[in-house]
């Protein structure tokens, strides 16, 4: 009975920490000695070993629907921008690995792959929004990237990631693969979406996007 209480416990824990994506609360729950305390020490071995191996479970899957490997940070820093050509003209981004570098490296994967070649923007709103990237679109497997809220303000130019909304996607994860380019400030969904770039150049190239336009080409470069 005690360990069937101190694993519902932990459970739950574990549970709740993983759902916030924060590791250091799992840390900081065990530190603190809020797990019910057992004398039994093979039950508090077992307790603990079943935690961690949930724990590299769960990153082991979470990794696992990534279609790349991730590279190291150095690599990772060296991707400073991107040009996304469409029928209408190019935009020209400023990407920032250093806050994002999980979605910048995502992005530079998908388009290595040539995934956005003929991708259509699938949503558009004049005062808004455009949005591309559906993986419905070129028969590919759709994946989701952990959240990388960070300080960037949603301006008017600003590259993100889409995601599910809050009642479908609890882990707030984003797409894998769509994104969106801010045509108006948002201030609503600063720290609610990843945003991982900004328009540099194609202001005007931005209002002309209409819907079921098409990307011809995205190129990401790396800096030597």
């Amino acid at each position: 009975m005690i360990y069937s209480t101190i694993m519902t416990q932990s459970l739950t824990v574990f549970c709740k920490c993983m759902e916030r994506r924060h590791l250091a609360c799992f840390n900081i729950v065990l530190s603190a000695g809020k797990m019910p305390a057992l004398h039994e020490k093979n039950n508090i071995q077992i307790t603990l070993k079943t935690l961690f191996l949930m724990l590299f479970y769960f990153v082991s899957i979470t990794h696992a629907q990534l279609p790349f490997s991730m590279p190291q940070n150095a690599e990772i820093q060296k991707i400073k921008s991107a040009v996304i050509e469409t029928n209408r003209g190019r935009l020209v981004f400023e990407l920032f690995p250093d806050q994002a570098p999980l979605h910048v490296a995502n992005f530079k994967f998908l388009a290595d792959e040539g995934y956005y070649k003929g991708v259509r923007f699938h949503i558009v709103e004049d005062n808004y929004i455009i949005q591309a990237g559906q993986a419905a679109q070129k028969n590919f497997k759709a994946y989701s990237l952990l959240p990388e809220f960070n300080t960037i303000k949603h301006e008017r130019g600003i590259l993100g990631m889409a995601r599910p909304p809050d009642d479908l996607n609890r882990s707030r994860n984003s797409s894998g693969t769509q994104f969106h380019v801010l045509r108006r400030s948002n201030k609503k969904i600063d720290g609610n979406y990843t945003a991982f770039g900004k328009l540099i150049d194609g202001d005007s190239v931005l209002d002309r996007i209409q819907l079921n336009d098409t990307i011809l080409n995205v190129i990401v470069y790396v800096s030597r």
